[in-house]
């Protein structure tokens, strides 16, 4: 009997540390490097080269944009993905409104004059965020 719990143990920490690892500490990938050195990508922040375009992308999840403060030189695009389940919108009154975005679609904007463009989700306000372009 006792070879049996000493068994039955054995097989609940083996299952334990396959379950929950070994306390190992995981890092986050690094980011791609910016294909223009003058442009340093906020942290969370992704920027791509397409084509002759510099590109940020950013998430809508959670009903929160990720990043929430982008900075962006001039002409350069902004594509927000909405990967919520629920469809939104990013609108900057008198500036640029996106229309609803669907979950899994994404929209994008080139951003052609310097200044603080703050937006939000008109469908849901609470939503905020903000683009600034140098």
């Amino acid at each position: 009997m006792k070879s049996n719990a000493f068994l039955v143990f054995a097989l609940l920490i083996l299952g334990a540390l396959l379950l929950f690892g070994c306390g190992g500490q995981q890092t986050a990938p690094a980011q791609p490097a910016s294909p223009n050195a003058s442009v340093q990508p906020l942290e969370n922040q992704t920027t791509v080269s397409s084509g002759d375009v510099l590109e940020v992308r950013a998430d809508i999840v959670g009903f929160a944009f990720k990043p929430d403060v982008i900075e962006v030189k001039k002409s350069m695009k902004v594509t927000w993905t909405n990967r919520d389940s629920v469809s939104h919108t990013v609108t900057s009154a008198g500036n640029f409104d996106s229309g609803i975005i669907k979950p899994g679609d994404s929209w994008s904007k080139v951003f052609d004059t310097p200044g603080t463009y703050d937006y939000i989700c008109s469908i849901h306000p609470m939503m905020k965020g903000k683009v600034v372009v140098s």
